[in-house]
């Protein structure tokens, strides 16, 4: 899991910097969008007025639910904050509050094995979303 206490640099373990992964997980999501196959999206509108928003996180082959995918919001300043993980369902609920914060830029949906999946904070309708779907494509289809 990435912490944002992590420096924008290198990590230590060898990994690849942090800036390049942000800007794979964003050039892959405009990529994956215009082929609809790769990236499913959709949502259902919130009308009880409920202030928190849940993602589910699937795949896209076999079609199933990813448990223990990492949900990360990228700042506006290039800080990460890791919001946690998601449950064996594939379900991570979130405060609109927080996703709404002025310097909130991105949230991620990251991985081992899977393509990053994001959304755009400033594309979502966050006053109207309840449930947000996103499927991550596999690195390599078995």
């Amino acid at each position: 899991m990435i912490s944002h206490q992590q420096p924008l640099m290198f990590r230590r373990n060898g990994r690849l910097s942090l800036p390049y992964v942000v800007a794979l997980a964003l050039s892959t999501v405009v990529v994956a969008a215009s082929a609809i196959s790769i990236i499913q999206c959709s949502t259902t509108t919130n009308t009880d007025g409920d202030d928190s928003v849940i993602f589910s996180v699937g795949r896209t082959y076999p079609s199933r639910q990813l448990e223990g995918v990492d949900v990360i919001v990228v700042r506006k300043d290039g800080r990460l904050e890791t919001l946690g993980q998601t449950d064996s369902a594939g379900h991570f609920s979130v405060s609109k509050r927080l996703l709404s914060e002025e310097n909130s830029v991105v949230v991620l949906f990251c991985q081992e094995r899977y393509f990053c999946g994001a959304f755009r904070l400033s594309e979502l309708d966050l006053p109207a979303a309840k449930l947000r779907l996103i499927h991550l494509a596999p690195l390599a289809v078995p």
